[in-house]
């Protein structure tokens, strides 16, 4: 699909899988190129619709921020606040990356039920090398989830399933 590659080629795609969720089931599969990247590849042509939705919501075709910001890195964009934390819980601290806070964050939601589940990267239990996005629904699966993961993910490929579902959900990402 020409819209597709121009996307690609361009340098624009993050690989996020946004647009294979956007589409019809089956229409656009993330499947990894030659560089180890997932990419986006239709598998049929694309109606003019999906095209149109893909273009008004890709990350890739629109970053934009406020001209004329006083602290901007021009790689990073607009810096406007940095902040530094940690989990008291040790465990926690030392399965998450950078202190834990974010699985701390993310086990404090399930516990407290303020959401049904917490939507993250974790390691595929059959395929070491492979990304998944997970459901948790308990500490443990957040503490499977946790630390970084060094492989490519398209954390958004499955979203609109997640959003269908009915339940309240945090995502990481």
């Amino acid at each position: 699909n020409i819209f597709l590659e121009e996307i690609k080629t361009n340098g624009y795609c993050v690989g996020c899988g946004l647009c294979a969720s956007v589409s019809e089931k089956g229409q656009i599969n993330m499947q990894m190129n030659a560089s180890g990247y997932l990419r986006p590849v239709a598998q049929q042509g694309l109606s003019s619709e999906i095209e149109k939705r893909i273009n008004e919501i890709c990350p890739g075709v629109h970053i934009q921020h406020p001209a004329g910001l006083k602290n901007y890195h021009p790689i990073w964009g607009p810096l406007v606040k940095v902040r530094t934390g940690f989990a008291k819980n040790v465990e926690v601290r030392r399965q998450g990356s950078s202190g834990g806070v974010i699985s701390a964050l993310a086990i404090y939601l399930l516990e407290s039920g303020k959401v049904d589940f917490v939507a993250q990267t974790a390691v595929s239990k059959t395929e070491p090398l492979v990304n998944v996005l997970q459901k948790s629904r308990t500490r443990e699966d957040v503490l499977y989830a946790a630390g970084s993961r060094y492989a490519p993910s398209s954390p958004l490929e499955n979203i609109r399933d997640l959003l269908q579902t009915g339940e309240t959900f945090a995502f990481i990402g």
